[in-house]
């Protein structure tokens, strides 16, 4: 970090040497100590900015502590590549003098000192051949040294320049964009660009700073190029805006509707900040060059078989469905002395616990029944674990519903020949996924998070133990307490405690079993206000271990993205609340400002991002894994806001210190229901989201008869009026998919069809 300060002194040292004629070298100290106790000096830019990359470049290149030799040997390739990119710094700057006299006439390389007015008209293609210079020189000797850190270091360098110049540029055209449209017989649209590069001011500096620091996140991700660009142009244009907003259009607002204004930002600012954490995933996964944690790379042996213990909890199951289970596992291609098939079974009615408890006395399995449900789920694997035998050193857990494939034991368990091998996780998959509408969507956008999040968490050992399809490592579950009873997630926040404990995850991206979705709104529901509510209490729960625990920073980043993004629902119902309150202000005549009075347009950019954005990542990973059309991507995006304002009353309850019951997920509903009992029922499971539509789908309709009607009387609609009514009718179609997608499950339900389900087929990729 101090190397980077002093580099960010120097750089100002150099500009105020060429930028103001008859200064001597000598007397540049005595400049730098001058600026340094003047704030307003763009001195602090450098020294700031050059200090926060001096600092993330040691701490990206030093790692881990390493020996004394290590260390010295990584001193020695920094040396080596900092001379490297200041021998092409020079080579860029007497490029730059050799082309400038060439296209003056009559010029000579002194001028560029003497002369005051040259440098400020040229500093641009100064800084770019200088910049370009530093980045192959240090290119160069990276190849030259042939050292992979040294190799990291110059292209985390070279990704921070990239990213810094694409902060410039961004900055450049958001200049035109707010400033072009207000200068009558302005010249071209790209002049406004130039324009705005060329005054080299703070938020200039600002910008670039940004951008770098984003292109040095992104440089040890193995990533395409227009992944790079993808990345850094939304979070330059998220925080160009959001600082827009801060530090130009909010202090416009007059006192008495600043509290609406303020309102409005934080609701942008949170949805924004959440676009910018889902895209990350989509990004990684659909520009990645290669995958560096595969199962194919990891350590396997065929010849590890351990003794292993299969759990299959259940709580007042139809006894039918937990039998299938049980039968399958029977068929597991594995040696039956080394196998041990436990049923957890928490029933409390006789008809579904008599038969399972006969069952098994018959087939030598192991049956435990509590006579308390203490800790739920939770609770039964913990009162299981007293009758574990000793020499089972292995846990997998299957859910009551599913059925298994023989191979699942066999492919997956000679992972655990790596001794820091905690878990091993398969994807969910499902076998009635045709028995209605709802379940073909959920299907698909549950493969999203099988087919994008879980390989990238995967890349970096935070992937989530998922209730079911795992397999965990006895001494591990016990090393952290077993599972966590205060927890309706258990499986999330067992999965949190291992790798605060430092043991490692496999990600096997192939279905070894598939199980069955709820059928209906209800279940669906209920399923994600649990997980909900359990996401939110394990953020409650270790906020300070997420933040500031043990875990790596990208650990850190993905369990916090995980727990987080049930609360985005909130800022969907501010921006939503607040656009209901300037459309009734704009139909009774009363008078409400927001900091976006004066450039409308900005008023849409936080829904045209949650819709182009969501659209976009959804449809790019699903087109590619399973080919869909952008009308199905739509309906899986439909899914997603049908439950995001349950799950954001459930997150916000659990943070608070709400308590919840656990509640089994219903399987099926009695029976198929007519048209209007859809309809009825609907409503009734959608009754908050069903008034938010109603009220907002009026609220438009009003606005439009009023448009309507100005226009005819006047000629023309003021921009402001149009977008109002326009982004009032978006939000209601939000509101809207809870209901819609309710009344859809009830309608197109099929109860026969999860009977008639094919049969799993081996080797099947993950939602395939």
């Amino acid at each position: 970090m101090l190397l980077g300060v002093v580099v960010g002194a120097a750089v100002e040292a150099g500009y105020w040497i060429l930028s103001t004629p008859g200064q001597s070298p000598r007397d540049a100290p005595r400049h730098v100590g001058e600026q340094i106790f003047s704030p307003e000096s763009v001195i602090w830019n450098f020294i700031l900015l050059g200090g926060l990359l001096g600092f993330l470049l040691g701490r990206f290149a030093s790692g881990e502590p390493a020996p004394k030799t290590v260390r010295r040997h990584r001193l020695l390739s920094f040396l080596v590549l900092l001379v490297g990119a200041l021998i092409g710094a020079v080579i860029g700057l007497l490029s730059f003098a050799f082309v400038w006299t060439q296209t003056h006439p009559g010029s000579e390389v002194r001028d560029l000192v003497e002369r005051p007015d040259v440098l400020p008209s040229s500093i641009l293609p100064l800084v770019a051949l200088t910049v370009v210079g530093a980045t192959i020189g240090m290119a160069v000797a990276a190849y030259l040294m042939e050292s992979d850190m040294v190799t990291r270091m110059a292209r985390a360098v070279a990704a921070t320049l990239f990213g810094a110049l694409a902060g410039i540029l961004i900055y450049g055209i958001a200049y035109a964009a707010v400033n072009y449209p207000q200068v009558p017989d302005s010249p071209a649209y790209f002049l406004h660009i130039g324009e705005g590069l060329n005054a080299l001011n703070p938020l200039e500096f600002f910008f670039a700073g940004f951008g770098g620091f984003v292109g040095l996140l992104v440089s040890r991700h193995p990533w395409r190029f227009y992944g790079v660009v993808t990345l850094i142009s939304l979070v330059s244009v998220v925080t160009g805006f959001l600082g827009y907003s801060l530090v130009v259009t909010l202090p416009r607002v007059e006192d008495p509707f600043r509290p609406l204004a303020l309102t409005l930002f934080v609701a942008e600012a949170a949805s924004l900040t959440l676009v910018v954490l889902y895209s990350f995933y989509t990004i990684d996964v659909a520009t990645r060059k290669h995958w560096l944690k595969v199962p194919a790379g990891a350590t396997h042996s065929r010849y590890f078989v351990p003794r292993l213990a299969v759990q299959v909890p259940t709580f007042n199951e139809p006894a039918d469905l937990v039998l299938s289970t049980l039968r399958s596992l029977m068929r597991l291609d594995y040696p039956r002395d080394r196998l041990v098939i436990m049923v957890l079974d928490d029933s409390t009615r006789a008809e579904c616990a008599e038969p399972l408890e006969a069952f098994c006395r018959e087939n030598s399995l192991r049956y435990y029944r509590r006579r308390d449900r203490v800790g739920y789920k939770a609770g039964a694997l913990n009162y299981s674990l007293q009758f574990v035998p000793d020499d089972v050193d292995f846990l997998a857990v299957v859910d009551a519903d599913y059925q298994v494939e023989p191979d699942w034991l066999r492919e997956c368990v000679g992972y655990f020949a790596d001794e820091n091998l905690a878990w091993v996780q398969t994807p969910q998959d499902y076998r009635n996924r045709h028995q209605s509408f709802l379940t073909e969507q959920y299907y698909l956008a549950d493969a999203y998070f099988y087919r994008t999040v879980m390989p990238s968490r995967n890349e970096e050992n935070t992937i989530i133990f998922c209730g079911t399809m795992g397999i965990l490592r006895k001494k591990a579950l016990l090393e952290v307490g077993g599972w966590g009873e205060k927890y309706i997630s258990e499986d999330a926040e067992l999965s949190l405690r291992l790798a605060t404990h430092g043991w490692d995850s496999l990600y096997v991206n192939k279905t070894f079993g598939r199980g069955l979705i709820p059928p209906t709104f209800d279940g669906y529901k209920k399923q994600h206000y649990r997980w909900a509510f359990g996401g939110a209490k394990i953020l409650r729960g270790h906020f300070w271990d997420i933040v500031f625990g043990r875990l790596s920073r990208r650990q850190s980043f993905d369990y916090f993205v995980g727990s987080a993004h049930w609360f985005e629902g909130i800022f969907v119902f501010m921006l939503s609340a607040i656009l209901i309150l300037l459309g009734i202000g704009e139909l009774t005549g009363l008078e409400l400002a927001t900091h976006h009075s004066e450039e409308v347009l900005l008023i849409g950019l936080v829904p045209f991002f949650l819709l182009a954005d969501g659209l976009t990542r959804l449809h790019m990973v699903m087109r590619e894994n399973m080919s869909l059309s952008l009308r199905q991507t739509l309906r899986v995006l439909g899914m997603w806001f049908s439950v995001k304002f349950s799950n954001a009353f459930a997150a916000t309850k659990s943070l608070i210190g709400f308590t919840l019951p656990f509640v089994r997920t219903p399987k099926a509903p009695d029976h198929k229901m007519t048209r209007a009992e859809a309809v009825e029922r609907a409503v009734r499971v959608t009754r908050f989201e069903s008034t938010m539509a109603l009220i907002m789908l009026l609220l438009a309709f009003g606005l439009s008869v009023k448009l309507w009607s100005l226009w005819r009387a006047l000629g023309s609609l003021e921009p402001a009026r149009l977008f109002l009514a326009f982004w009032i009718m978006y939000y209601s179609l939000i509101y809207l998919a809870g209901p819609l997608y309710a009344y859809k499950s009830y309608v197109t339900f099929r109860p026969d069809d999860a009977a008639s389900a094919p049969p799993i087929v081996t080797g099947v990729p993950v939602a395939g």
